[in-house]
């Protein structure tokens, strides 16, 4: 078959079914011990043995990069096709649809007998070999099931959970974190946990491996503690991991098993970890809680997403689960730990498992992982367009503001988060054409003077200030970077928060602090010594109402008010939301 007559054939199933074309779907014949996966209106592909959910829903790696045309890296994980035909499926392509009557299809699979599989003599693949043809009937996918949580369907059935109407909106006391702690490591970091932790209002519980010393007062401003069951009895093979793996696997189900009331949301993360519960509540207030959801995003280094998983949502950045999908998970997650065993990380595990409920994760990109070495300043100063919901490895990454110590640092922030949540790390620029300067906010941390006139790409662009986490390389992430400038002119003048203010009814005034000794080298240039005059930046800004979030994602807008107020060493912004078909445009 050419070319042209294989999208005409692909483009006729869309026709038939345009919700459906390519959706994956697979399911188990467990009196053959086959595993059998469906890649609707293309392709089936038979396995003569069984497969795990992690398995069949990782790509064939039968493709190279575009550019390079090596096997790898993608932004998502790829499996080998074996040199073995005993490991490798029997694959049948599109032969046909048919209408079959009220809205359900039928579509048949063939395979190429002649171009088939090379041969294997192992009996169970042996009683496959004498399928020809696949048949699969399916309803039609009706535009309304995308405005689920997105779940693979299962080849027998597909079941709905119905939305409850007259519900509140889901606030704090709706969740219910499960911290990964131990008894080691809580007595250095719990003051990291006490920065967002609200006594009476947060609820949740520090899993620790064994009882704190008798001799230690549990304080009242930590989160109560509960020490996680024996785990000795489930296997782990991975030989450079941590049988703690199992442990924290497992708090969600210890978590749920406490049989709480009033919970929707069940929020993992670790004892080093620096949720912002009002931005958490925004992002969650979202979704359905009553569908079957799994939250959270990816790494920002691309090895440990290789390693780990692009499905798995990072259990330092945090992750959400739905009430239901935690309900579901329970009842597999024990035999799942052992099928997994040889996974090294307990958010990996429970991706794995989640993944054979066929539930699919949900990116929401202000949990960070913050898997990376060194100064986190780039990739703060360019947060995405989204609420800033976690930090962790704040150990790892060097103090967020210079000349302060990395608690104060996080204190810093916190308290600016706390006057405005929604407007934390928001990234705005605009520009000064009497001056031609470039000026980057990121609200509540930080703010870059460039003494000349950058496009937006450039300024949305994070500065390559950090490594990636495992090997210390300048790259890659899964975000684009750009490389700061061995040059001192090319580099921006940073001024950094000294402290937020409330200016009257809804808003703010943040005041910026210069610090030379961050990115910046002396520069000789007439252009970048207009620059040594301005000491401090003032940012304006009404508060982010969470209200806001439900709209589109876009940058606001800001002004720079050229120092209005007569003092000759600060500059002046306020950020706004941008008018309609306005754009930051230099000329």
């Amino acid at each position: 078959m050419g070319q042209v007559e294989a999208v005409e054939k692909l483009v006729g199933a869309y026709k038939s079914d345009p919700g459906r074309i390519v959706q994956h779907t697979f399911c188990h014949d467990l009196r053959r011990n086959w595993s059998v996966s469906v890649a609707w209106g293309y392709s089936v592909q038979l396995y003569p043995w069984l497969s795990t959910a992690k398995e069949l829903d990782t790509a064939f790696r039968t493709f190279q990069t575009w550019r390079s045309r090596v096997e790898e890296p993608f932004s998502f994980n790829t499996r080998p096709m074996s040199n073995d035909p005993c490991e490798r499926p029997l694959v049948f392509f599109l032969d046909r649809i048919e209408n079959m009557g009220g809205g359900e299809t039928r579509s048949t699979y063939t395979r190429d007998v002649e171009d088939s599989d090379k041969r294997c003599d192992r009996v169970d693949y042996v009683a496959a070999l004498g399928m020809r043809l696949v048949n699969v009937s399916a309803s039609h996918f009706i535009p309304e099931l995308w405005k689920k949580a997105p779940r693979r369907q299962c080849c027998e059935h597909y079941t709905a959970n119905a939305t409850l109407a007259g519900e509140e909106p889901t606030n704090i006391s709706h969740v219910v974190f499960g911290i990964a702690g131990s008894a080691k490591t809580w007595p250095k970091r719990h003051p990291y946990v006490e920065l967002y932790w609200r006594p009476n209002v947060t609820r949740g519980f520090v899993w620790l491996d064994e009882k704190p010393p008798q001799n230690v007062t549990w304080p009242d401003t930590s989160p109560p503690y509960k020490v996680s069951a024996d785990t000795s009895s489930f296997n782990y093979t991975c030989w450079y991991g941590n049988r703690s793996a199992i442990r924290l696997t497992r708090i969600v189900k210890e978590t749920f098993q406490l049989g709480l009331e009033n919970v929707r949301w069940f929020v993992m993360g670790d004892d080093d970890t620096l949720f912002f519960p009002d931005n958490l509540v925004t992002v969650l207030a979202k979704y359905d809680h009553n569908d079957l959801y799994y939250i959270g995003d990816q790494s920002e280094s691309v090895e440990q997403d290789v390693i780990h998983s692009y499905n798995t949502a990072f259990g330092g950045g945090g992750y959400a689960i739905s009430y239901p999908l935690a309900a579901h998970l329970v009842n597999i997650l024990d035999g799942c730990i052992n099928r997994y065993a040889q996974l090294y990380g307990a958010d990996q595990k429970v991706q794995a498992c989640v993944s054979e409920i066929g539930v699919q994760t949900t990116r929401e990109l202000g949990f960070h992982q913050l898997d990376i070495q060194g100064s986190a300043y780039g990739f703060l100063a360019a947060h995405p367009v989204a609420p800033l919901v976690s930090l962790h490895h704040l150990e790892a990454v060097d103090q967020l503001f210079p000349s302060s110590t990395r608690l104060d640092s996080l204190k810093k922030l916190v308290n600016a988060y706390k006057m405005d949540p929604g407007r934390v790390l928001q990234h705005s620029f605009c520009y000064d054409l009497q001056r031609n300067w470039s000026v980057s906010v990121s609200w509540g941390y930080s703010v870059e003077l460039y003494p000349t006139l950058l496009t937006a790409k450039v300024l949305e662009t994070a500065l390559g200030t950090f490594q990636t986490w495992k090997s210390w390389s300048d790259q890659p992430f899964v975000f684009n970077i750009r490389p700061v400038s061995s040059d001192p002119c090319g580099r921006p003048v940073v001024y950094f928060l000294d402290r937020v203010e409330s200016v009257g009814e809804g808003e703010t005034r943040s005041t910026y602090a210069r610090y030379g000794d961050v990115l910046e080298k002396k520069c000789g240039r007439e252009d970048y010594r207009a620059t040594s005059g301005i000491d401090f930046v003032n940012v304006t800004a009404s508060k982010f109402t969470p209200d806001m979030w439900k709209k589109a994602p876009r940058r606001q807008c800001c002004d720079i008010m050229n120092g209005s107020d007569g003092v000759k060493n600060v500059v002046q912004i306020k950020i706004r939301e941008c008018h309609r078909f306005e754009s930051v445009t230099p000329p």
